[in-house]
């Protein structure tokens, strides 16, 4: 869903990393200002490694500013070492406040 919210106008999300997605469609347009961080691991069995390349590729066409991490051996899921290969990893992966009023 990450992945998705690139292709809405306006854009749900600026920066998105993705860990072992793809799109459910072919992405068809650049949204400004957005960028792509795909990381998937190479032994994925669920979801082949070639859909997060496919979407680079595909990104890197529509002029999206977008880099790809590939974890040798790596299943599906998330392991420390891709932690540590996303973007801002020193920031929380998810940092939410909640409306207080």
């Amino acid at each position: 869903m990450a992945l998705e919210s690139t292709q809405t106008q306006p854009a749900l999300a600026a920066h998105v990393v993705a860990f072992s997605g793809r799109f459910a469609s072919a992405p068809t347009h650049a949204v400004a200002g957005t960028s792509v961080h795909l990381i998937h691991g190479d032994a994925d069995r669920v979801m082949s490694v070639e859909s997060s390349r496919s979407a680079a590729k595909q990104l890197q066409e529509l002029a999206v500013h977008v880099t790809l991490d590939i974890e040798p051996g790596m299943g599906h899921g998330i392991s420390a070492r891709m932690l540590w290969q996303r973007p801002g990893r020193q920031a929380p992966l998810l940092h939410c406040e909640a409306n207080r009023d």
